[in-house]
């Protein structure tokens, strides 16, 4: 392979793995692989409360016999797989009003059915985003599509912004950008605003202002009875703490209030190098998180975006590559700020390296573009200590596990490190995620990778699984295991809220028996992160 071709590769298959590395999962419909094909004979007749939520909102809901709309609505999520579990409806309510009228519904059915754990009478999906299987969806249940809901209004000072659940980042960054303003969100083009921020979530601006979820002002909610609340830290407390990580365990949020601050053009930096100088990485990335917690003046930067480093493995040529993304947030030039000038990342030989100044909606727009939808994906993850040997242990695992993957077709196999300091965990309101205490380091990692034929389905996913459970294992061996796991990234069969701690487990339990004593959101939509995966830790 020339030199030519070979950057080539490597600027394509970098853009993918910043994507991942920064969990880019949007995705535009006329990149859209279509969901499978659907007839209307295919379908049986919707039961009786489909019926009657139908003809009171004759317009908002969707059934399958509605090909061409079923299909586009279905094309939404990002990971093919989650396209081919089929609603019996989609309701795509326009206001917080129906959203009520449906819950109304759907509660009603719940309590007819005695509904056993584990059916799902329903599902919420804000911007279908998250690849994790069945997370947002729901076979022969309803679909809650929240897209509609997806207003941007900023305040006439321009101090906060409304937005709805099915809004995506980038446009809430370029309707900032217009005013000279920036918002704590997504850093891809564009992760939508309602599960991200539910879950957790990261920005470029965290180790400034902590996480996504830390920086809600207020939201309202439709709760399981149907009432819509505000919940803020005047106005049902406890339910605002809880929402700050907690997902959707608690009610539907139909509007979140978030603060906007003024901001300027931000730094960037996409340096790759080639599969045989990973040591030299892994070691830049490792020594500059020693340094960030070292206390040294000048170490710790809260403009400098939390670091990320990825590993890939092409299968269509056998490659393997490394990228490390970096960021700075308040740039005056081209020119490396001094915070990673005196970095070990600066002195890094790569293939490429792309230097860029540009306003933050653009570096999300580019990751974006480089990630269409369509394709079968899976992501896990779990959350390390930042230690030398095990982060070389980790990279070993993920090297071992590529000759089970490398025969698949088209495939990348994308280990990424994302690194967490201290200093910023606990910024901004006290969220649900358990790091209230944790004084060290971390490392975010995550196992991505994507096919195209569904005979790999079972193949690829074991990997990834073995793959992050060996990392557990010897993580434990190693004493630098953590708890934690970053929900953005976990995949369906993983148990994130266990890692929240005993206390703040509970503290979520009594708060779903306040606001839904008859477990809607626990048992009636009984995908994603539930509480009640839990009981072991709350008791």
């Amino acid at each position: 392979m020339d030199s030519q071709t070979l950057v080539a590769v490597g600027v394509t298959a970098a853009a993918v793995i910043i994507v991942s590395m920064t969990a880019s999962r949007f995705f535009k419909a006329a990149q859209a692989t279509e969901p499978p094909s659907l007839t209307p004979a295919s379908f049986p007749e919707p039961p009786d409360y489909v019926k009657r939520l139908a003809s009171e909102l004759p317009d908002s809901v969707v059934f399958p016999r509605d090909t061409d709309e079923f299909q586009q609505v279905l094309g939404r999520y990002w990971n093919q797989i989650n396209r081919e579990t089929l609603p019996v409806c989609v309701v795509r309510a326009k206001t917080a009003e129906e959203l009520s009228v449906v819950v109304k519904h759907l509660k009603s059915e719940f309590a007819e059915r005695n509904n056993p754990r584990g059916q799902s009478l329903f599902a919420i999906r804000s911007g279908g985003a998250n690849p994790a299987c069945g997370l947002s969806g729901v076979e022969n249940g309803v679909l809650l599509d929240l897209s509609l809901l997806s207003d941007v209004v900023f305040s006439e000072d321009g101090s906060r912004v409304d937005v709805g659940p099915g809004a995506y980042w980038i446009d809430v960054c370029q309707k900032a950008e217009e005013r000279g303003l920036a918002v704590v969100g997504g850093r891809s083009a564009p992760v939508g605003v309602g599960g991200s921020t539910l879950q957790g979530g990261m920005s470029f601006y965290s180790p400034k202002r902590g996480f996504v979820c830390s920086n809600v002002i207020s939201y309202e909610v439709v709760l399981a009875d149907g009432s819509i609340v505000t919940a803020s830290a005047d106005q049902h407390p406890d339910l605002w703490r809880a929402l700050k990580g907690g997902g959707g365990n608690f009610g539907i949020v139909t509007r979140f209030t978030i603060p906007a601050f003024p901001a300027g053009k931000m730094w960037t930096a996409s340096l790759l190098s080639p599969g045989f100088r990973a040591a030299t990485s892994l070691t830049a990335f490792h020594d500059y998180g020693k340094n960030a917690t070292s206390g040294e003046p000048g170490a710790f930067d809260e403009n400098a975006a939390p670091v990320i480093l990825a590993f890939v493995y092409l299968t269509k040529v056998g490659l393997s590559l490394c990228s490390t993304a970096l960021a700075y947030t308040e740039s005056e030039s081209k020119a490396w700020p001094e915070h990673f000038r005196k970095s070990p990342f600066k002195s890094i030989w790569c293939l490429h390296k792309a230097i860029k100044q540009k306003p933050p909606s653009q570096e999300i727009k580019a990751f974006g573009d480089m990630s269409p939808a369509g394709s079968r994906n899976v992501y896990t993850t779990t959350t390390i200590k930042h230690d030398f040997k095990t982060l070389q242990d980790v990279y070993t695992i993920w090297r071992e596990a590529i000759p089970s993957i490398k025969h698949v077709e088209n495939s990348k196999f994308v280990l990424v490190l994302q690194l967490l300091l201290p200093q910023w965990l606990n910024k901004g309101d006290p969220n649900i995620l358990g790091l209230e205490d944790c004084k060290d380091a971390l490392v975010v990692i995550e196992i991505v990778s994507d096919w195209k034929d569904p005979k790999d389905d079972d193949l690829v996913r074991a990997t990834a699984r073995c793959c992050i459970e060996k990392m557990e294992q010897v993580s434990e061996a190693n004493g630098a295991s953590h708890p934690f796991r970053f929900q953005n990234y976990a995949a369906e069969w993983q148990r994130p809220v266990e890692g929240f701690g005993t206390e703040n487990v509970r503290f979520m339990q009594g708060v779903s028996a306040k606001y839904d004593p008859d477990g809607l959101f626990q048992t009636g939509s009984a995908r994603g992160f539930k509480l009640d995966a839990s009981d072991k830790t709350a008791k």
